[in-house]
C-alpha cells in the first residue's frame, strides 16, 4: 500500500490547501460557465436535429410535388372536357349537359400548401401563385356552371366569352404546373423566374375546341401565365 503515501487530497473549502487558489475563489463562476457550455451544446444538438427534420420534411414534400402537379393537370383536363361539353350544349340547348364539376384534388393542394411553409421564399411565392390561380378558376367555373347544370333560364347560362375565359383558366393552370415540374423533379434547385411558354396546348385545343377558342387561348395564354406568377403575394 505504499502508493497511498503519494496520494494528496485537497479541500476546496480552504484556499490554502488547494493547488490553485483561484479555483476556490471563482468556483461559482466556473460552475456557471460549465453549465452554460453544457446547455449551449445541448441546444445546438436540438437545433441540428430540428433542422434535419425540417430538411427531411421539405425533401419528402418536394418528392411528392410531381404527383401533386400531375393531379392538378388531370383536374384541368376534366374541366376542359366539361367545357367542351358545355360548348356543345350552347350549340344545342335541347341536349343534356354531360358531366359535373370535377372534384379538386385535395391531396395535391395539401402537398403544395405544406411545401410553401418549407420552401425558399421565392419558390414559395411561385407555389402560392398556382394555388391562387386554382382558387380563382374554381370559383369562376362553379359560379358559371351552377345555372347551366340546373337547366334554368338560358339567359343566366355562361356566354361563349365566359366559356373562353374558363378554357383559358384551365390552360393557365396547366402551364403553371408545367413550369413547376423541373423544380419538382430536382432538375433545378429553385423555380425558374423566367416563364417559358410552350405550344403543347395546341393538341388539346385542336382536338376538342372550335377555332375561335383556339385563337383566344393562343393569343392570351402566355401573358396570363406570366401575370398569374407575377401577381403572387
Amino acid at each position: 500500500m505504499e502508493w497511498l503515501d503519494k496520494v494528496q487530497i485537497y479541500f476546496v473549502g480552504n484556499p490554502n490547501t488547494a493547488p490553485n487558489g483561484w479555483i476556490y475563489n471563482y468556483q461559482t463562476l466556473v460552475a456557471g460557465l460549465l453549465a452554460f457550455i453544457a446547455a449551449f451544446v445541448a441546444a445546438l444538438l436540438l437545433w441540428q436535429q430540428h433542422r434535419e427534420l425540417i430538411d427531411r420534411r421539405y425533401r419528402a414534400l418536394r418528392a411528392s410535388l410531381p404527383l401533386a402537379l400531375s393531379e392538378l393537370h388531370d383536374y384541368t383536363q376534366e374541366c376542359l372536357q366539361l367545357l367542351s361539353n358545355a360548348i356543345k350544349y350552347k350549340q344545342d340547348p335541347t341536349a343534356k349537359l354531360d358531366g359535373s364539376l370535377p372534384a379538386l384534388p385535395p391531396t395535391a393542394l395539401s402537398t403544395i400548401t405544406e411545401l410553401i411553409a418549407f420552401a425558399n421564399k421565392q419558390d414559395a411565392k411561385m407555389l402560392q401563385a398556382i394555388l391562387r390561380q386554382v382558387q380563382i378558376q374554381r370559383s369562376r367555373l362553379h359560379s358559371q356552371f351552377r345555372e347551366m347544370v340546373a337547366k334554368t333560364d338560358d339567359a343566366m347560362a355562361p356566354s361563349y366569352h365566359q366559356l373562353k375565359d374558363d378554357v383559358l383558366d384551365a390552360f393557365v393552370i396547366q402551364k403553371m404546373a408545367n413550369h413547376l415540374f423541373p423544380y419538382a423533379r430536382w432538375e433545378v434547385e429553385h423555380v425558374p423566374q423566367e416563364i417559358d411558354i410552350s405550344r403543347s396546348h395546341e393538341y388539346s385545343m385542336a382536338t376538342i375546341f372550335p377555332e375561335t377558342f383556339r385563337e383566344y387561348v393562343s393569343e392570351n395564354l402566355g401573358k396570363m401565365v406570366v401575370r398569374a406568377f407575377k401577381d403572387r403575394t
